[in-house]
C-alpha cells in the first residue's frame, strides 16, 4: 500500500466519522490503532457498530476505481458495516453495506462462480451511481441494486 493510498484512506475515514456527526450519529469513534476497524459509531438502538471504510475514486471518464476486501474479512466481519466513499470530481456518496449482506450474497455468487475476485481471493468492489440510483457489478454479468444502501445512515440501526 503506497503511502498515497494510505492518505486517501485515513481521509476517507474522516469523512465518514464526519458524516456520521452531522446525521445525529455524534458517538462516533476512530480506534488509535488499526485493528481491522476504522469507526466505531453507536446507533439509534444503543448497539456499537463496527464500520469498514473504502475509499474509491471515479475518473473523469466515469471509469472507478475499486476496493479490495478478502474472503476472510468478509467471513469475519458479520457484525459490522463496510462504507464505500465514492468520489467523483467534488461529488461524495457513501454506500453502506452491511456486512452478513454481502456475506449472504458472496457466498450465493461464489457457489455460482460468479462473484468478481480474482485468483489472490480478494473481492473487488466497484459501483456505479447514476442520479439516484446505485449498482454494484459482482461480476460483468451480474449487477445487484444497491440503492437503498446509497447515502442512508439508518443502515447502521438495522444492525
Amino acid at each position: 500500500m503506497s503511502k498515497n493510498s494510505r492518505g486517501i484512506g485515513k481521509y476517507g475515514e474522516l469523512q465518514v466519522m464526519a458524516w456520521f456527526m452531522d446525521r445525529e450519529y455524534l458517538e462516533t469513534f476512530m480506534p488509535v490503532l488499526d485493528c481491522g476497524i476504522d469507526l466505531v459509531v453507536k446507533n439509534k438502538k444503543g448497539n456499537f457498530v463496527p464500520i469498514q471504510v473504502k475509499t474509491q475514486t471515479v475518473s473523469e471518464d466515469g471509469e472507478y476505481s475499486t476496493s479490495n476486501i478478502s474472503k476472510q474479512e468478509i467471513d469475519d466481519f458479520q457484525n459490522g458495516v463496510y462504507v464505500f466513499v465514492v468520489r467523483k470530481e467534488k461529488e461524495v456518496n457513501y454506500i453502506l453495506m452491511p456486512a452478513n449482506w454481502i456475506f449472504k450474497h458472496s457466498r450465493k455468487e461464489l457457489k455460482k462462480h460468479q462473484l468478481h475476485c480474482g485468483k489472490d481471493g480478494l473481492v473487488r468492489f466497484g459501483f456505479e451511481i447514476n442520479e439516484k440510483s446505485a449498482y454494484y457489478d459482482w461480476s460483468k454479468k451480474k449487477r445487484f441494486e444497491v440503492t437503498k444502501f446509497l447515502n442512508n445512515p439508518s443502515v447502521i440501526d438495522e444492525v
